[in-house]
């Protein structure tokens, strides 16, 4: 059963910038961007390697590994419809405080 879990203050997480953070011993990356956060899982699904370190344009994360694009909004690989997802996560604010459920 998923529940939500803390992250932090919301000034914690600008717009137009990614910050990773780890939820137990799962590494999440928060994205802010057109006035929206997204969580993601910042583990490429091929390899396991860090995300965060990939490109960002817009609503989309390049991993820096494999060159596939994700999208940061349904975890869909843009470039091969049948391939595996990213994993992405629900993501709200409340009183200020930034919680993913995982």
């Amino acid at each position: 059963m998923s529940q939500w879990h803390e992250i932090g203050p919301v000034g914690d997480f600008p717009e137009g910038e990614r910050k990773c953070v780890n939820v137990g011993k799962t590494p999440i990356c928060v994205v802010h961007t057109d006035g929206r956060l997204h969580a993601f899982l910042d583990m490429c699904p091929h390899a396991g390697m860090p995300l965060n370190e990939g490109t960002l344009e817009g609503k989309r994360i390049i991993c820096p590994f494999h060159g596939y694009t994700f999208s940061i909004e349904d975890g869909r690989n843009l470039d091969f419809d049948d391939d595996v997802p990213m994993r992405v996560y629900p993501i709200r604010v409340e009183a200020g405080r930034v919680a993913v459920e995982m």
